[in-house]
């Protein structure tokens, strides 16, 4: 499935966040990184997780994980 150009941007920061500081970014990160609301941000990693790009991990902090569909998505 593909994504659209916010879940693109949304996955882009994830993966490269997740390479430079090797944990993952808090939703209220990625929402002041792209100047919208959290719920925003949330909404769009729940679809990205159905598409198959993401896993998100409940209950856990920083439980984001990009899948190896999204990491083949960046080269």
């Amino acid at each position: 499935m593909l994504l659209t150009p916010n879940q693109l941007k949304v996955l882009d920061f994830v993966s490269l966040y997740i390479k430079k500081n090797r944990y993952a970014p808090t939703i209220r990160e990625i929402a002041k990184h792209h100047g919208c609301v959290h719920s925003n941000i949330w909404r769009i990693l729940k679809d990205i997780e159905t598409k198959g790009y993401v896993k998100i991990h409940k209950g856990k902090m920083r439980g984001l994980e990009v899948t190896n569909h999204g990491n083949s998505i960046q080269e």
